[in-house]
């Protein structure tokens, strides 16, 4: 189709549709996000811009874990070797200002992935220094 024959009929439709997929709210407004791009290049988004405006989008903001919950966690967490990657991440999680996203890419094939429990003492921390 032409972009000259785009209608905002036809955007609504897609809209439309995408929501009869089941397709989220945030996807639909990238996704019209290019259509805006592509019309805004063919100088015609103001013909549509009354009409279409990007759908809610409800922001789901977590809450910090408590005292006791991170604790549980660790505890959990070092209670299984298995589960070795998920204890380093919490420690990292709750001493750093890492994302979630970021933890997955070190814990997915990065250095947690293969992280082995470390004790340092001041004579260790003193030998590798000198060793730099």
């Amino acid at each position: 189709m032409r972009v000259s024959r785009i209608t905002p009929a036809d955007v609504l439709a897609y809209i439309r549709k995408r929501k009869a997929e089941n397709i989220a709210n945030a996807t639909i407004n990238r996704e019209l996000d290019i259509i805006r791009g592509v019309l805004k290049k063919a100088k015609r988004w103001h013909l549509f811009s009354d009409e279409i405006k990007p759908l809610p989008v409800r922001e789901k903001i977590g809450r910090a874990l408590t005292f006791e919950e991170k604790m549980r966690l660790l505890v959990m967490a070092s209670s299984r070797p298995d589960w070795l990657a998920a204890y380093c991440a919490a420690v990292l999680a709750f001493n750093t200002t890492a994302r979630g996203c970021e933890l997955k890419v070190t814990v997915k094939g990065g250095p947690l992935a293969r992280c082995e429990p470390a004790r340092l003492d001041h004579d260790d921390t003193a030998e590798q220094d000198r060793r730099r």
